[in-house]
C-alpha cells in the first residue's frame, strides 16, 4: 500500500475513532441532524471496499479449521456491518464448502470501528475474506 492511501486511511481511523469517542463521552449526545431517508447525501448504508474496511477492523477472530481436515484456501463473504460496528449479516459468496461454516462463525465474530460519513454513522456493506491455511509455507 502506497504511502499517501496509507496516510488517507490513517486519516478516516483517526477521524472516526474521535467522533466516536467523543459522542460515547457525553452524557446527551446530540440527535442527527433530521434528513429524509431518501437523501442520496445521508445513505444508510455504503458499500466500501474490503481494502477499506479493512482498515477499521478492530477485533479479528481467526477460524477454528474444521476436524483434522488439511484443506486450505479463502472463505469469500459478503458483510454488513451496523452502525455500531457489529457484523449483522454474513452471506457466503464463495469458498470450499467445508470451511465455509467456520469463516463464518469466526467472521461473525469480528468488530468495526462504526463508520461515519458526513458525519453521521451509516452502515458498510462489504466483502470478508477469511483464509485457511495450515503450518508456515
Amino acid at each position: 500500500m502506497s504511502r499517501f492511501r496509507l496516510c488517507v486511511v490513517a486519516v478516516v481511523i483517526l477521524t472516526s475513532a474521535v467522533v466516536y469517542a467523543q459522542q460515547e463521552e457525553s452524557e446527551q449526545p446530540s440527535p442527527p441532524p433530521s434528513t429524509p431517508k431518501s437523501d442520496p447525501g445521508h445513505p444508510q448504508r455504503l458499500r466500501v471496499t474490503e481494502s477499506l474496511s479493512r482498515g477499521f477492523l478492530i477485533k479479528k477472530v481467526d477460524p477454528e479449521y474444521p476436524g483434522d481436515s488439511d484443506i486450505e484456501g479463502s472463505v469469500v463473504l459478503k458483510a454488513v456491518i451496523d452502525k455500531k460496528g457489529k457484523v449483522r449479516t454474513l452471506k457466503l459468496i464463495s469458498g470450499h464448502p467445508m470451511l465455509a461454516h467456520a469463516a463464518i462463525d469466526a467472521a461473525k465474530q469480528w468488530r468495526y470501528m462504526p463508520y461515519i460519513f458526513n458525519g453521521e454513522y451509516v452502515e458498510m456493506e462489504t466483502q470478508i475474506t477469511v483464509v485457511f491455511q495450515r503450518g508456515e509455507h
